[in-house]
């Protein structure tokens, strides 16, 4: 894997070099900042509190272990949502990274908003319009997002492991990079994904959606399922034996 100093990027389609045409492009792109950082993965392990290593999780504030595609419905069950389309109460949730240091502790990597947004770390997430202007909307097909880290914190490279090697690890101890992986829950409430898109709108705000303020998204937050301290230095990464 690539690492880039002192940001580090990954996009679930397009990479991060590409940022600069996605803020500019005929595309719906718009900030969903953290809800909660906590080990719990409906889609890959329904159910389980813990699930195996940590996410971070964004959007709608009915996040939880069991929340079976179709019958639940997160436009129906939050109350509020971190994104900046006050529609939109999908959860998009992505592997966390760490810093490994020389001594063999860990450290979360915050991740960063994106050029002209604002929030607390998240995502940048993006749909894409259909040329043709006749796409019904499905849950999957004109979706992407994007993650960036802030690395500069670990700039410092006495602390990096001393056979020179990079000392970044995703949170389900990948030292590779090829194991990054974000998952996603519909919840667009009604047909305003559809109206966005038919509208073709642009950005982070657009007369055929509801937006709300940075202040109101970043006010909407989630409690962890289960304690767990993902802020500090640890002696091993947080996870649990399946």
């Amino acid at each position: 894997m690539q690492w880039k100093s002192p940001y580090l990027a990954a996009a679930a389609v397009m990479p991060y070099t590409a940022s600069a045409q996605f803020a500019t492009a005929a595309m719906m792109r718009f900030q969903c900042s953290r809800l909660v950082v906590e080990r719990v993965d409906p889609l890959v392990t329904p159910g389980m509190v813990q699930s195996p290593h940590i996410h971070q999780i964004v959007g709608g504030n009915s996040f939880n272990a069991t929340m079976t595609p179709v019958d639940y419905d997160p436009s129906e069950e939050s109350t509020c949502t971190t994104c900046d389309y006050s529609e939109d109460f999908s959860n998009y949730w992505t592997a966390n990274l760490y810093f490994k240091a020389r001594n063999g502790t860990y450290k979360r990597v915050k991740q960063m908003v994106n050029l002209g947004l604002q929030g607390t770390e998240g995502m940048t997430v993006y749909y894409i319009p259909p040329y043709d202007g006749k796409t019904t909307v499905t849950a999957f097909k004109p979706v992407m997002y994007e993650v960036m880290w802030d690395t500069r914190e670990f700039n410092d490279k006495s602390t990096w492991p001393e056979d020179g090697s990079q000392p970044f690890v995703y949170s389900m101890n990948d030292e590779t990079g090829y194991g990054w992986h974000g998952d996603y829950l519909f919840g667009w409430k009604g047909d305003a994904l559809q109206r966005g898109l038919d509208a073709r709108c642009f950005g982070n705000a657009c007369a055929a959606l509801e937006t709300q303020r940075p202040d109101d998204s970043m006010a909407c937050t989630k409690r962890q399922t289960v304690p767990e301290d993902v802020d500090g230095w640890l002696e091993e990464l947080p996870s649990m034996v399946m």
